[in-house]
């Protein structure tokens, strides 16, 4: 073929390139579309009847979403965070920290239902998987899995006040004392002052229900009155599984997994601790240290109550555990049908 030939099938097929590309151009890449494209596909299928989808809306680091208003809502897919490189610092960021990948926010009366999704802080550390910290009641979250690594994760954490020091989560519950708002910071001890302690007695009927939480700080905070803790498995690399403060809790049919990481400071160390919980019901649980690589080890105590009346303490099952109840001298018990192994 002569050059002149080449040259001229070359310019032929531009001009049918150009031509074509004119006629039909692309549609432009939508912001659901986009969404889409950074997290795993939605669910295809249907929502039950009146169930509002839960889904990332992109357009922003972290991948998070709040929950609002009132009614019954439901995630459609994973909530897996991704790393932003600062372009100037070189710094990763992304990291959804207290704020909480699933916020509940403007309405009480709220079901928020998983249907089986992974909220999930990795790659980072000391995020929040499920938040509420207003004023909002009847809050329930169910059916699915939350993970929180670090230190001073948290899986769940639902009370009824504001944002803490520097937004980081491991200032979020002063544990071992009455919940105290921070007041401000000491320079000379590098500490939060805390003072004005949290409204916990009112009826808040929060509910966590059917999750697997897998933290390494905490994997589930409460404060309120007559809140539930119903079916679930409850994994941390700490001392501490739950905290919970406030009147009537119900907390049943769970398994608690402690692993014992040395760097938990909980100074009174236990599976589950209630504060002011008069009239707790704590049944049906399974208590478990899971052993590191050099043996089993035991952990001080299944439950501590600090100020809590007339508690219910029955057929719990409990392993690798010095007692099943540590009480301080204002609680009080009614223990029956439980295992120490």
């Amino acid at each position: 073929m002569q050059r002149s030939q080449a040259l001229t099938i070359v310019l032929l097929s531009a001009v049918i390139c150009v031509t074509s590309c004119a006629a039909a151009p692309e549609q432009p890449y939508s912001h659901e579309a986009w969404a889409e494209s950074q997290h795993p596909p939605s669910d295809m299928g249907p929502l039950p009847a009146g169930c509002k989808a839960v889904r990332y809306d992109g357009g922003f680091i972290p991948i998070k979403q709040t929950v609002t208003p009132s009614g019954q809502h439901c995630v459609v897919h994973d909530f897996v965070q991704r790393r932003k490189i600062d372009v100037i610092t070189r710094s990763k960021t992304g990291s959804p920290g207290c704020d909480g990948i699933l916020s509940f926010y403007e309405g009480s009366n709220v079901d928020l239902d998983l249907r089986g999704h992974l909220v999930s802080g990795v790659p980072f550390d000391d995020t929040v998987g499920i938040l509420a910290n207003d004023k909002y009641t009847d809050l329930r979250v169910h059916d699915g899995k939350v993970v929180t690594p670090g230190s001073s994760g948290i899986g769940v954490f639902l009370a009824r006040y504001q944002a803490p020091p520097q937004r980081q989560p491991k200032y979020m519950a002063p544990e071992d004392l009455p919940p105290m708002r921070s007041k401000n910071y000491d320079v000379k001890t590098k500490a939060f002052l805390y003072s004005d302690p949290w409204d916990y007695q009112p009826p808040t009927h929060y509910t966590a229900e059917n999750l697997t939480i897998q933290s390494g700080g905490r994997g589930i905070i409460m404060s309120g009155a007559d809140n539930v803790i119903r079916n679930n498995i409850i994994e941390v690399d700490g001392k501490v599984a739950v905290y919970m403060y406030g009147p009537r809790p119900v907390i049943e049919g769970n398994t608690f997994i402690v692993k014992l990481d040395a760097n938990d400071k909980a100074t009174l160390p236990a599976m589950l601790k209630l504060r002011d919980a008069d009239g707790a019901i704590i049944r049906n649980n399974r208590f478990i240290v899971k052993s590191g690589p050099f043996g089993t080890r035991q952990a001080e105590a299944a439950i501590n109550l600090l100020a809590s009346k007339n508690v219910l303490i029955e057929n719990n099952i409990v392993q690798d555990t010095r007692q099943l109840v540590r009480k301080d001298e204002a609680s009080t018990t009614l223990e029956r049908g439980n295992q120490l192994k």
